[in-house]
C-alpha cells in the first residue's frame, strides 16, 4: 500500500496512528493513485498518463516500470491476452517520436541480452548521475 511504498522508496515518515490518512495510506495503492491522476486537460500540456495520451504523439516519452514483472510484458508480450497491460505498454511505447526512455530496477543478463537485441540502449544509473 502507499506508506509500504513510500517507506520501501526511503522516505522516513512518521507513523501514522489514526483518521482518515492512516485508512488511505493503509488501503490504496499506487496503481489506484496513478489511474486517478487527474492533470489538467490542457492542450498545452506536454505531460499526461497513459491513460490520457491514446492517440496522442509527442517528441519524447518517459515510462516509468516499478518492477522486473513490467519488464518482462515489454519483452514477452501477450498478444493475446484478455489483460489490458499489453495494450496499455503498447500505448506507452508508441507514443514517441524521437526518443523513449525507459526508466526501472537494474535488468537480469536474459533481458540485458533481449533488450539488446531490440536495439534499445541501456543507460546505467552511473552513468546518468555523472
Amino acid at each position: 500500500m502507499l506508506y509500504e511504498f513510500l517507506k520501501a522508496k526511503g522516505f522516513n515518515l512518521k507513523k501514522i496512528t489514526s483518521g482518515n490518512i492512516k485508512t488511505i495510506s493503509e488501503q490504496i495503492t499506487i496503481q489506484e493513485l496513478i489511474e486517478n491522476l487527474i492533470l489538467p486537460e490542457e492542450k498545452s500540456s506536454e505531460i499526461r498518463t497513459i491513460h490520457k495520451a491514446k492517440g496522442a504523439e509527442f517528441e519524447s516519452v518517459l515510462l516509468y516500470l516499478d518492477d522486473v514483472e513490467e519488464i518482462e510484458n515489454i519483452i514477452h508480450p501477450e498478444i493475446n491476452s484478455e489483460n489490458d497491460d499489453t495494450r496499455i505498454y503498447y500505448v506507452a511505447l508508441s507514443r514517441a517520436r524521437d526518443l523513449l526512455c525507459i526508466a526501472g530496477p537494474p535488468l537480469i543478463k536474459v533481458n540485458k541480452d533481449k533488450i539488446s537485441e531490440m536495439n534499445i540502449i541501456e543507460v546505467s544509473k552511473e552513468v546518468i548521475s555523472k
